[in-house]
């Protein structure tokens, strides 16, 4: 003989409960849940992304508009440019802080760091390193002299009487030489130093009256007495590291497509 509950009704007939005010409670519940575990979400995502990009360690030294270290932050022309690149390959970019070019190029060579940029082709460099298919960007051998200099732009005769320090192993002797004989003055013989900052120490030492240098050294405190040969600049990395030479190649080409004048709107800024 059936025995009806002892509160006298079964499950499912009218005015039983069941568990109906608890299933109500956890209805109420959800939403709430479902916000805590959106808002967790949003909050991990960046860090997960974080992690999940490749780490690419890019050399600077100090290029005026370039490149440089500003209170412990990498600014400058190439690290904008590199943070746009980062968006397409979905690299997490890190700047290793180098005194000089050639400091640069021997960690790049050492696999100590994987891109260098700014760098102008020659035959011997490419034969040491990979260059991307892209440019990033055009630069102009410079006369560069400081603010204060009594010689004037383009005043060729003077130009004679200058005393001009170059950085040893740089290509712009070669175009200074041909820039004199096109406008017709003797190109006076080209000091060598180490490295840029010890070009800047010579000028303001007096040694010096000017530096033959590319256009994107130009500090404030400085001034062009002459510009000429525009030539492009690239992305290096080592000859071993063809996988992440293609992911450039392949976010500087959407780049190029989807911001066009993003090197021209670089060089005003800088």
């Amino acid at each position: 003989m059936y025995t009806a509950p002892a509160h006298g009704r079964r499950p499912g007939t009218p005015g039983f409960n069941g568990g109906q005010g608890h299933m109500h409670r956890n209805i109420r519940v959800l939403p709430l849940l479902a916000w805590v575990v959106l808002c967790l979400l949003q909050a991990v995502a960046p860090l997960l992304s974080h992690a999940a990009s490749r780490a690419v360690w890019v050399g600077i030294f100090p290029l005026a508009g370039f490149h440089r270290m500003e209170n412990g932050q990498a600014v400058g022309y190439n690290v904008d440019y590199l943070e746009q690149v980062s968006r397409y390959a979905d690299w997490r970019v890190e700047y290793v802080h180098f005194d000089n070019w050639h400091d640069a190029l021997e960690a790049l060579e050492k696999e100590h760091i994987d891109l260098v940029g700014g760098a102008l082709f020659t035959p011997e460099r490419g034969k040491r390193f990979l260059y991307a298919p892209y440019a990033n960007g055009t630069t102009y051998t410079a006369l560069i002299a400081p603010k204060d200099t009594p010689f004037a732009y383009e005043d060729f005769k003077n130009f004679e009487k200058l005393r001009i320090g170059i950085t040893v192993g740089s290509p712009w002797h070669k175009n200074f030489a041909s820039y004199a004989s096109q406008h017709d003055f003797t190109p006076p013989p080209l000091v060598p130093f180490k490295d840029i900052a010890s070009l800047r120490q010579a000028l303001a030492e007096g040694k010096l009256d000017a530096m033959l240098t590319t256009v994107t050294a130009l500090r404030d405190d400085e001034t062009i007495l002459a510009k000429f040969n525009p030539l492009p600049f690239f992305f290096i990395g080592d000859r071993s590291n063809r996988a992440l030479m293609q992911e450039l190649e392949q976010a500087m080409a959407q780049l190029k497509l989807e911001q066009p004048d993003l090197e021209s709107k670089l060089a005003r800024t800088h």
